[in-house]
């Protein structure tokens, strides 16, 4: 028994010492979880004892629609802008909030610079030009501002040194802006807004320039002009671009303290339409102007004043609305229309709906209507105020 033994453990002892072989190299494909087929195993949770990774949330999908709220002329100088100096958190845009604030994005037209002119928000020599300053910009994006229009009349006010200040401030509080740029090719360009993974083309223009023609100043190259070739390049520039879903023209001309829209405006409009543009957002004449629904889709000539005073002699000027748009990938926009009042010495829109004299205003607003209305060959009708104190926008 004991010679066995020996022989055994002689048996295994010259097997301990025997040269290990390596691996024969091979070439492994990788799985779809990215485990390779040739590698061991990872131990399993119930087998390493540890808990198992929670799973990864499935990605959001894909919305369907997607709703704009839109307001017109905001400007930032005079009292406004004395206001953000005193206080930078001051919010113009809370009283309209209840309206703005559910919708997936927000527009306005910027009708004034935003430039540090040493605590002067309007010139002492002339009324008509004024600066925001730098804060503006903060209160755009405190308001959830998502972009502006940057094509208007008051964009050289303070000169080029102020408008390219603006648009830095705009970009520092990272408010987008359309219709203006640093260069040529920038103030045409479509910019892109983004939201639950709908993507909205906006291009922006101006008729209206305060230092005589456009085209023959030295803003000719900062700031979009406009007329139907250069609409109609904008917004097949837009609708090329891969990706984007619907497409927005904001357009700053017509009239002043008019409220029937120029011819020009309205084969202007349409022009857009026909192009590809999915709707037009009017602003300028401070007062608001008619509504049509041209191929399916909403024309809004004029959206009146935003964030501005009213005009002593032309009470029209203290209604306008904010115009909501329900885009959708598989129907044709629902547009609404939110009427509101521009109070208080230091100019903010108070919603007809949370008005105390609700009554009184909503009267007002509906002779605006049937003024308006009357004023174009094919006007949209403008339903009956809904529980939000909005009206629905009814193709004729």
């Amino acid at each position: 028994m004991s010679g066995i033994v020996a022989s055994l453990a002689l048996a295994f002892a010259l097997a301990g010492c025997a040269p290990r072989s390596e691996p024969t190299p091979s070439t492994t494909s990788t799985s779809d979880s990215g485990a390779s087929s040739g590698a061991a195993a990872a131990p399993t949770p119930a087998a390493s004892g540890e808990p198992a990774p929670a799973a990864a949330p499935p990605p959001a999908p894909v919305k369907d629609r997607l709703t704009l709220v839109a307001g017109g002329d905001a400007c930032f100088g005079r009292l406004v802008g004395q206001e953000i100096l005193k206080n930078p958190a001051f919010n113009p845009f809370e009283s309209s909030a209840r309206i703005a604030g559910p919708a997936d994005m927000r527009f306005v037209n910027l009708e004034s610079q935003l430039s540090d002119q040493k605590g002067e928000t309007q010139s002492p020599t002339m009324k008509l030009k004024f600066t925001g300053p730098p804060g503006g910009a903060d209160a755009l994006a405190l308001g959830r501002i998502d972009i502006v229009s940057t094509a208007n009349n008051h964009m050289w006010d303070y000169g080029k040194a102020a408008f390219f200040e603006t648009l830095a401030n705009l970009e520092r509080a990272g408010v987008k802006y359309a219709g203006a740029g640093r260069t040529r090719e920038q103030a045409y360009a479509p910019v892109v807004v983004e939201a639950g993974g709908l993507r909205v083309a906006f291009v922006a223009f101006t008729g209206i320039w305060n230092q005589g023609g456009l085209e023959y100043h030295e803003a000719r190259d900062h700031v979009a002009k406009a007329g139907r070739e250069a609409v109609i390049a904008g917004v097949k520039a837009a609708r090329a671009l891969a990706g984007v879903d619907f497409v927005v023209v904001s357009y700053h001309g017509g009239e002043e303290y008019v409220s029937v829209p120029l011819q020009l405006a309205i084969d202007l409009h349409r022009a857009a339409i026909d192009a590809g543009a999915d709707a037009v957002l009017g602003h300028h004449p401070h007062v608001t102007q008619a509504i049509e629904v041209y191929k399916e889709k909403p024309i809004f000539y004029s959206l009146g004043n935003y964030l501005m005073r009213t005009h002593g002699t032309h009470l029209e000027t203290e209604i306008g609305y904010l115009a909501r748009i329900t885009f959708s990938r598989s129907a044709p926009p629902e547009a609404s229309v939110c009427p509101f009042r521009v109070a208080g010495v230091v100019p903010k829109p108070v919603l007809l709906a949370d008005d105390p004299r609700r009554d009184i205003y909503e009267r007002m607003f509906r002779q605006r209507v049937r003024v308006t209305q009357g004023s174009i060959v094919s006007p949209a009708k403008i339903g009956s105020t809904e529980e939000d104190g909005c009206a629905k926008v009814i193709a004729p």
